[in-house]
């Protein structure tokens, strides 16, 4: 097994081997980038990235597509990588992306960063045992979605009571916790008998935290 660095004659090879790896992953919702434009970006990781083919008895089994800098000045961003179903089990992924950091920490990089499809259980495996924790989740959602009307917010309405000769001590608590339930909530303290007070609540259920 022989792990060398693609030259810019080598784009030809890895085209295929970039539809290969295509095709093993979860459909998108929306159309990938055209063949032209995938192309132009891996000519350019070969240019100025990381772009490495592996190879058994001559022919490829593997490659590994990285970019500097994605993610901030000392980061290498992995956007392809991949291992012939044949090849599989003998550490050539691991070697690939061994290759990758040795390269990237030679440039001063200190991370190296890749997205993974969270149905793709068997790659968040692989790169969890080498180490990879989760930094962030990519959500995506339909742009019909967005443009529907805002549905009105339902409001709430409660009522605590509570046996106290001292109206403003239930008005200090009322006033200082009722927030924490929701922002935008109102309250009204009233008086019953037998010292007792009615703290009455109103506040909008919301979902989210922007």
């Amino acid at each position: 097994m022989n792990v060398r660095r693609a030259k810019l004659e080598d784009v030809d090879l890895l085209m295929p081997l970039v539809e290969r790896l295509e095709a093993e992953l979860p459909p998108l919702p929306y159309p990938e980038d055209p063949a032209e434009f995938e192309r132009g970006k891996v000519e350019k990781m070969v240019r100025e990235g990381v772009a490495l083919v592996a190879e058994d008895d001559g022919g490829a089994v593997g490659y590994v597509l990285a970019r500097y800098g994605d993610h901030g000045p000392t980061t290498v961003y992995v956007s392809d990588l991949w291992v012939d179903a044949n090849a599989r089990g003998r550490g050539l992924g691991r070697e690939l992306l061994r290759h990758v950091a040795e390269e990237a920490s030679e440039r001063g990089s200190t991370h190296l960063v890749l997205d993974v499809d969270s149905k793709n259980t068997d790659a968040i495996a692989f790169y969890r045992h080498l180490g990879f924790e989760e930094g962030a989740k990519i959500l995506r959602a339909p742009l019909d979605a967005l443009m529907q009307p805002v549905a009105s917010k339902a409001e709430s309405i409660g009522a605590v009571h509570v046996q106290s000769d001292d109206a403003q001590a239930v008005e200090r608590v009322v006033t200082e916790y009722l927030p924490r339930l929701d922002r935008g909530a109102s309250a009204t303290v009233a008086s019953g008998r037998a010292w007792t007070w009615r703290a009455s609540t109103s506040w909008k259920r919301r979902c989210g935290t922007m």
